[in-house]
């Protein structure tokens, strides 16, 4: 509290808990308190660093997943008899058990990631919205559980090491 003039004085309440400071006697607290204050300060160091390693392993399996769905299909170029120009045949799809070739590339646009942030926590999700990819993932051509499952000492080693 200012007084007259230029004097300050502390209220009684604090001078009795400075002075058994001073003491000695609840010097433990305050060490606690610091040592507190390096947990919550290494925990965000921590969480940051996560953070990167969840979005850099998600950009790897998102880019991982495009890749095994980039696969053209198999064509040739063959010449029309009615109309003499050159068009292109499709000789070979995706069989069951493979991945799904790339025909238009939609599909293969449609592969998102998202990253999700709360608090501490943080999470990488990889998919897609077209109905027919859910439909090959869920029937014979799983490609994005299939390349989490192949890939996923890779992620792993991503997610402890960095």
């Amino acid at each position: 509290m200012l007084g007259h003039g230029a004097r300050w004085t502390l209220p009684s309440w604090v001078q009795d808990q400075t002075s058994s400071v001073a003491k000695g006697m609840t010097g433990v607290g305050v060490q606690q308190g610091i040592e507190d204050w390096k947990a919550k300060k290494r925990a965000k160091e921590i969480a940051a660093i996560m953070k990167r390693r969840v979005r850099r392993a998600t950009n790897y399996l998102q880019q991982t997943t495009r890749r095994n769905v980039g696969t053209p299909l198999d064509k040739i170029r063959v010449k029309s008899k009615r109309t003499k120009r050159m068009k292109s045949r499709i000789v070979r799809r995706s069989a069951p058990g493979e991945f799904p070739r790339r025909e238009t590339g939609t599909m293969h646009r449609s592969i998102y990631k998202k990253i999700i942030t709360q608090g501490v926590d943080t999470e990488g999700h990889v998919g897609t919205n077209l109905a027919y990819a859910i439909h090959h993932e869920l029937t014979e051509r799983p490609w994005l559980t299939r390349t989490a499952k192949e890939e996923r000492a890779t992620i792993d080693k991503m997610l402890r090491k960095g």
